[in-house]
């Protein structure tokens, strides 16, 4: 599931844009984040500076788009997953430990040190929450509804929970960030980050049920 983004450009230029984008995961997977200059993508690409420039100021910029990219297109699969072959009691836990995993495996293949994901943090969700966020709320929505009207869960708030469950992962997933970064850690423990907030939301669903 990719949603087309409106970026009022020609054809052309987002075609342009697509290999740019292309040519900066490419570096990104090859070399890592942090050794990957706009030269390197620019080199890949075969275009010129200003023409990368044009389309993307800064590699922070290619960095949090060619990480959001990478998880919308991969997102719906892992919905998908959750819905076919967990039971209803277990299928956010499923879907959110998955997602995590995924997450992270996503950050390794970049060589992203937590200090640059604290730093991306900000705006890598500012482009995720429109294009995806959506999409995994109302799955949410889904399993929490059919869980009412079967019975596995009773005295549910289903808006407010579906909202506590995103405040949830968002916030712990930051505090990974802050811990690793304080630390110095070169990993942030995306293990623990699953267990901690798969446990919580277990929590929060088995008071409901």
């Amino acid at each position: 599931m990719t949603q087309e983004r409106k970026t009022g450009l020609t054809k052309k230029g987002q075609a342009k844009r697509d290999a740019i984008l292309a040519a900066s995961r490419q570096c990104f997977e090859r070399m890592g984040y942090s050794k990957t200059s706009m030269d390197d993508i620019a080199r890949t690409c075969g275009i010129k500076k200003p023409s990368l420039f044009y389309y993307y100021p800064t590699k922070e910029i290619l960095f949090y788009e060619s990480f959001s990219r990478i998880w919308e297109e991969n997102i719906a699969a892992l919905i998908e997953t959750a819905r076919q072959k967990a039971p209803v009691p277990t299928r956010i836990q499923d879907y959110i430990r998955s997602s995590v995993l995924y997450y992270g495996s996503v950050v390794q293949q970049f060589g992203t040190s937590p200090s640059v994901l604290l730093q991306t943090e900000a705006e890598f969700e500012a482009i995720f929450q429109p294009q995806v966020e959506g999409l995994i709320l109302s799955f949410y929505g889904s399993v929490l509804e059919e869980g009412l009207e079967t019975g596995v869960f009773t005295g549910l708030d289903l808006d407010r929970t579906v909202d506590l469950i995103g405040r949830v992962e968002r916030t712990f997933r930051l505090d990974a960030f802050k811990r690793a970064a304080a630390g110095g850690q070169d990993e942030v423990d995306f293990n623990r980050l699953a267990d901690d907030t798969v446990f919580v939301v277990e929590r929060l669903l088995q008071n409901k049920s």
